[in-house]
């Protein structure tokens, strides 16, 4: 099979991690006959693609930025003739229209959900009308959750039948180095761990009702550490405005953090909390999982489908309720127990083996001929 795959999102945060454990995983696979060639941008880093006779890296003619205009035609041209049966797109941002069969990665429907977002209402009309478009040309659509296969069929109306639910793999961070967990509990100040949040922040993510549980902790006489990661913007500025505002002067905005440490973050948090009302996956829960952290997390969404019992669950936007699950997750010995052991277990059900065999899977129906196999 001869395939075409959008790589120009590998160096982004969510996305660019499932493009490359997708694409490594489908490199891997013993029995896959594949041949997939990755198109990025001139110059793009490409250090990420594992040597594989199955995978050719492919720059692009011209530079192509994502989320565009210049994304909607500039693809024809770079696919028609050179002997593609299909193309995969791995977000929402394709073409407008595609010379081959099309497979679109749908991971969210947080712009449906969310239209604030994206910042703009122009850019809510713009992110709307793409993922609209790319779904309903789709020949494909793999969902990386029920959740989002749920919300493609009911909020966008794409026909079960053209629906592949394939969910993500396990995360791919390095051990965490304990002289690095060390360092930055003392540079955080928080030498018995603290409340962690790993994304970013977009207005859908509840960072406000997770600062107002905090605050609300504070005021009850338990003042935890809070430590956001994440690039910062113009969100997290307003955020650190409303934290101190409440008196939360142990909130960290920690920046965004390569892998490496990253995984210390992890190891030296004592609670994780997801408090995104709605997530078509969520990385972050399983990265918590699989540093044996306690999860809080918000019942709605791909949450609780993703947490599979392993994590606690509070309502969305109740500030009061999960200051109640974060305090318990800190506190109650028993429970954190239960919850790194149950969380262990859980990241066994998730494997980029199994996602890239379903993911060859949708390829295959892809390109099946009325008739065909």
């Amino acid at each position: 099979m001869q395939a075409a795959l959008d790589a120009r999102m590998a160096g982004h945060t969510g996305i660019g991690r499932y493009v490359r454990c997708v694409t490594g995983a489908l490199a891997a696979l013993p029995e896959a006959d594949l041949s997939l060639t990755l198109f990025v941008n001139p110059g793009q880093d490409v250090s990420w693609v594992p040597a594989s006779p199955r995978l050719t890296v492919r720059p692009l003619p011209r530079v192509m930025r994502v989320f565009s205009p210049g994304e909607w035609t500039g693809w024809d041209k770079v696919l028609a003739g050179q002997g593609f049966e299909l193309f995969h797109v791995p977000n929402f941002n394709g073409p407008w229209s595609c010379p081959l069969p099309l497979v679109v990665t749908f991971h969210d429907a947080i712009y449906w959900r969310f239209p604030r977002s994206t910042g703009s209402f122009a850019g809510g009309c713009y992110a709307k009308l793409m993922l609209r478009r790319s779904l309903f040309q789709a020949t494909r659509v793999i969902a990386v959750s029920e959740a989002s296969a749920r919300d493609a069929r009911a909020l966008i109306g794409v026909p079960a039948s053209r629906i592949s639910v394939v969910p993500h793999g396990p995360p791919a961070l390095p051990p965490a180095d304990p002289q690095r967990v060390a360092a930055l509990r003392e540079t955080w100040k928080a030498p018995e761990g603290y409340v962690l949040y790993v994304g970013n922040f977009l207005a859908h993510k509840g960072l406000d009702v997770l600062v107002r549980a905090m605050a609300l902790l504070k005021a009850q006489g338990r003042d935890l550490p809070l430590v956001l990661v994440g690039k910062e913007d113009s969100r997290s500025v307003l955020l650190g405005r409303l934290a101190g505002g409440l008196g939360l002067d142990r909130a960290v905005f920690a920046g965004a953090l390569e892998d490496a440490d990253l995984a210390s973050a992890y190891a030296g948090a004592r609670v994780l909390v997801c408090p995104s009302p709605w997530e078509g996956f969520g990385f972050p829960m399983l990265e918590g999982f699989a540093a044996s952290v306690p999860v809080v997390a918000v019942d709605s969404g791909a949450a609780p489908e993703v947490a599979g019992g392993a994590a606690t669950l509070a309502r969305p936007g109740d500030a009061a309720g999960m200051a109640e699950a974060v305090l318990a997750a800190w506190s109650d010995e028993g429970l954190r127990t239960r919850l790194a052991v149950g969380g262990r277990q859980r990241l066994q059900a998730f494997s980029w083996e199994r996602a890239a065999r379903e993911t060859l899977k949708a390829y295959a129906e892809t390109t099946a001929r009325p008739g065909g196999p």
